[in-house]
């Protein structure tokens, strides 16, 4: 993408005619390999720190401001490494997203024209892993444990089911049988949607959490 851009591979390649490029998501637990491709890498959640990115990003245009400025603000925020900046005896602590029910979450997804693999509404119920297993690096990352509530679920699915006109919806977390109110939220959701012929899915499920599933329900 960067080479179609015409924008150079390497940050210290950049001047002030090119946008800053900024990595999210598992990679940036591991920065060191990738690091001198990137301006800034968000480590941990992202729904509010990109906020936090943005803002700094509208002051810094509004005053006229330069690059290293938006840099040295940005190495500023709680969860945010800038490897131009960065002194190896600061430590950088992830951002964590307390409460999913205050998180925004899109309910207005694109829908693609072509047919996709995962053709379905995805709504993310609980963010991390109960389980602790020692070889799944997304456990360890996606920590604490946290849940949205069954209520905001199911507003989540009716809004975005109505904005996308999908007929099926996926209920995601690394370990979805683990959430606490999976059978009640399951039963209500298939009562809801079932005379829509809106059907339910789920990723992977461990064979125990299946059978606990059923007997909740």
């Amino acid at each position: 993408m960067l080479d179609l851009a015409y924008i150079p591979l390497l940050s210290k390649d950049r001047d002030e005619h090119f946008p800053l490029i900024i990595a999210g998501g598992p990679t940036p637990f591991n920065p060191a390999p990738v690091a001198d491709f990137f301006d800034a890498m968000v480590i941990g959640d992202g729904e509010e720190v990109i906020l936090e990115i943005c803002d700094l990003a509208l002051k810094v245009k509004e005053a006229k401001g330069r690059r290293e400025d938006l840099l040295n603000l940005l190495s500023q925020l709680e969860g945010v490494y800038v490897p131009s900046l960065h002194s190896g005896d600061k430590k950088i602590h992830k951002r964590i997203v307390s409460d999913l029910n205050q998180a925004s979450y899109p309910t207005c997804p694109i829908v693609p024209y072509m047919k996709v693999v995962h053709d379905r509404l995805s709504v993310e119920i609980a963010r991390g892993c109960k389980r602790g297993c020692r070889f799944c690096a997304a456990g360890y990352i996606h920590r604490p444990y946290r849940e949205r509530s069954p209520e905001v679920i199911q507003e989540i699915i009716k809004t975005s089911l109505r904005q996308t006109g999908y007929e099926e919806f996926s209920l995601l977390s690394l370990s979805a049988g683990d959430y606490s109110c999976i059978g009640p939220l399951l039963s209500t959701l298939m009562d809801r949607f079932e005379s829509k012929k809106v059907a339910a899915s789920f990723p992977s499920l461990r064979i125990e959490s299946v059978v606990d599933i059923w007997r909740n329900r």
